[in-house]
């Protein structure tokens, strides 16, 4: 009788310590997930809020530049040396027209879903993020950042575009289980209209 009395009980305690464990684990995923969306997003928004940046963006070509070096160039060598601090993929920054104003490395391809993005982005006047596979199904995640006019509050005159390459901490983190549960998964989807996109590999 103890037996089948205490075997349960036990069994039961042993089942709840280990939801509580994977819960717990699983919040510490989401908080640490939830932190590096803040930080691609707020990056995304220190390029948008550069002078430099507004001016090209609000149709302006006196944006602050050395001696010597003309608009455009400070604004190529701004975005390029964010890029590789940051070590992103790319950034581009376009105008409230979709007209691409500069993008660094050179000739970087805005796919239709990066378009989108900026899109909502200057709508919405907020700073969004979005994760999808570009041509060639290469996955992507892109943080948009309104250039907002600081006299014309909740008017974005473009938008910056910020592309990170997920492999460098997104999916390794994902493919991390601090359990050893090797019947875990963890994958990153996209939706698109009805259907579910697997980003992650």
């Amino acid at each position: 009788w103890l037996f089948l009395v205490e075997a349960p009980a036990e069994w039961r305690r042993r089942l709840d310590r280990t939801r509580e464990q994977r819960e717990a684990m699983a919040d510490d995923r989401a908080a640490s997930i939830d932190r590096w969306l803040a930080s691609g997003l707020a990056n995304a928004r220190v390029v948008a809020a550069f002078p430099t940046v507004f001016h090209h963006a609000s149709g302006g070509r006196t944006g602050r530049a050395e001696p010597g070096v003309g608009p455009q160039e400070h604004l190529d060598a701004l975005l390029t040396s964010f890029l590789e601090t940051q070590e992103y993929r790319a950034i581009t920054v376009l105008d409230r027209y979709d007209n691409e104003i500069a993008s660094v490395p050179a000739g970087t391809k805005l796919a239709a879903s990066c378009m989108e993005l900026a899109h909502r982005c200057r709508e919405s006047s907020r700073p969004v993020v979005d994760a999808h596979l570009h041509a060639g199904l290469e996955p992507v995640v892109v943080f948009a950042a309104p250039v907002m006019a600081a006299f014309q509050p909740g008017r974005a005159v473009g938008v910056v575009l910020v592309a990170v390459d997920p492999y460098q901490w997104l999916f390794p983190f994902l493919r991390h289980h601090p359990d050893a549960n090797e019947s875990g998964e963890t994958v990153l989807v996209s939706r698109d209209g009805d259907q579910v996109v697997f980003i992650s590999p």
